[in-house]
């Protein structure tokens, strides 16, 4: 049987098994032989027999998201800090964030974002001179100070 996946053909031949079924993989016991996988044109060989070696947990890397920088550090207990700053300003004395943030202190960085986001978006619906998205801003944002 032909097959064509995202401009890559491939020839596929299903083995049957005494039921009849289509039964392409078997479950064998004991040793196992290496066997040929081809994925997207690629074709990779996968040795059952060899173990394959774990690698380690970096100790420290940087995260970017929303434009700050999070450089984590593990030490040998696994235990992790956390430092974060804005990757688009000067390099600045970094503030630890704590590993358990109360749920108050989350939701008061929540609704000053939001507060935040919308005074934008009113900034420049009056610039615009929508009138009507500026009386629908004006109502959001009451609601989000209430």
């Amino acid at each position: 049987m032909k097959l064509i996946y995202r401009g890559n053909s491939y020839d596929y031949h299903p083995e049957l098994s005494s039921t009849g079924a289509n039964a392409p993989f078997k479950t064998v016991n004991g040793y196992h032989a290496p066997y040929t996988l081809t994925y997207r044109g690629t074709t990779q060989v996968v040795d059952p027999t060899v173990e394959v070696a774990q690698a380690p947990l970096p100790s420290s890397y940087d995260l970017i998201y929303r434009g700050m920088t999070y450089h984590v550090n593990r030490d040998a207990q696994g235990v992790t800090t956390t430092t974060v700053q804005a990757a688009n300003k000067p390099q600045a004395p970094s503030k630890a964030v704590p590993a358990a943030l109360s749920r108050n202190y989350i939701a008061k960085v929540h609704k000053a974002n939001l507060l935040q986001n919308v005074q934008r978006r009113l900034q420049v619906a009056r610039e615009r001179g929508d009138q009507e998205l500026v009386r629908m801003l004006e109502a959001e944002l009451n609601q989000i100070a209430a």
